[in-house]
């Protein structure tokens, strides 16, 4: 499998307040951010997350599109088309629990969050707590799904 690149480039300015997960932190989660994310490109087909690995980084897509995968009738299907915006990985984080298969669908570009300051910003930023508290996770909604159709 093939890798993501990565831009190490010190001078890239990630628009934090651009992204609504980020739009209110404080400005030292904003300064942890720039440190300790970067910035990913994926090629069509690369996974950006699978449905059976719990992520070590939630990406927010900035350029591309990516698909949501699952299976209809045992057949892997595209649940649902993400773009700029977008959020993967993070579902799953907060569930402790794998539910999303994402594949870049076009050139991607990805900011990549490390998972433990996922769980810190979760933990001091309360304004991130509750834009994830209150969005909905179509990888979850269908994870469920899934669930209720096998046990019925």
């Amino acid at each position: 499998m093939t890798q993501p690149t990565s831009d190490t480039s010190s001078s890239i300015k990630i628009p934090f307040r651009q992204l609504e997960a980020f739009a209110d932190i404080s400005p030292d989660a904003k300064q942890r951010l720039q440190e300790q994310s970067k910035l990913l490109s994926f090629r069509i087909g690369q996974p950006l997350t699978k449905a059976q690995i719990l992520p070590t980084h939630v990406y927010w897509l900035l350029e591309g599109e990516c698909r949501l995968l699952g299976t209809e009738k045992d057949r892997l299907a595209s649940l649902a088309r993400m773009g700029p915006g977008s959020c993967v990985g993070l579902a799953s984080l907060l569930r402790a629990n794998p539910c999303e298969m994402v594949t870049a669908s076009t050139a991607v570009v990805a900011l990549a969050v490390p998972d433990k300051l996922i769980v810190e910003l979760y933990s001091s930023e309360s304004s991130f707590r509750t834009w994830c508290n209150q969005a909905l996770w179509p990888a979850e909604l269908a994870d469920i799904l899934r669930l209720h159709l096998q046990r019925n």
